[in-house]
């Protein structure tokens, strides 16, 4: 990835990714991904890595307010640590979509979209069209599909991520400023194809 973005964009990355991994254990009850531990400080309460992080997270949703309540909080807790583990998930595709050099042909790509190069145009125009969120080539029931989603959550909903690019800001922005084209044009470029390729590939062979 370092042939597009620099060291200093992927160690935001990686921070916004133990980020989220806190937030996930710390809701989950010490049981998120990414190896992240929350520390407690001298009189007990969470250490969070933003304000608003709530201490003790299982023991305030289930041991305060009626039962009704507590239900309800319950269920926006689930809600919310589905949600977090999308975006990890979503994170290490993105990291693992590029290769360090321009992408090679893809039979699997000229099938559904054409051309390489018909998918390259497509993800940049859906790149530009949209603020935030990611694009990106998904897999359902061995078809391939393109996504522009505000959410990782909303891209699972569609089928199996293969490739991503990251729209946020912090994914570009150390690097390219507000050029958003460039970014997308280089990111693009990179896109490791073969991924697809091995996916459905695995796919045919485990039907």
């Amino acid at each position: 990835m370092t042939s597009f973005i620099s060291e200093r964009v992927i160690d935001a990355h990686e921070k916004e990714i133990e980020r989220l991994s806190l937030k996930l254990s710390v809701l989950g009850g010490g049981k998120g991904r990414g190896g992240a531990a929350a520390q407690k400080d001298g009189e007990g309460s969470m250490t969070c890595l933003r304000s608003g992080c709530k201490a003790d997270a299982r023991e305030y949703y289930v041991g305060r307010g009626k039962s009704r309540r507590v239900g309800r909080e319950a269920k926006g807790v689930e809600a919310e640590l589905r949600a977090l583990r999308y975006d990890i998930e979503l994170h290490g595709v993105y990291f693992q979509s590029f290769g360090e050099q321009s992408y090679v042909a893809s039979s699997a790509v000229r099938a559904a979209f054409g051309s390489e190069s018909g998918l390259a145009y497509r993800l940049l125009s859906m790149g530009m069209a949209r603020e935030g969120g990611f694009v990106g080539v998904f897999s359902v029931g061995g078809r391939l599909g393109l996504f522009s989603a505000g959410s990782a959550e909303e891209v699972y909903s569609l089928g199996t991520p293969l490739l991503a690019i990251d729209l946020c800001e912090h994914a570009y922005f150390y690097d390219y400023l507000f050029d958003k084209e460039d970014y997308l044009r280089a990111a693009i470029a990179h896109l490791d194809l073969s991924l697809i390729d091995k996916h459905l590939g695995e796919a045919d062979g485990m039907s």
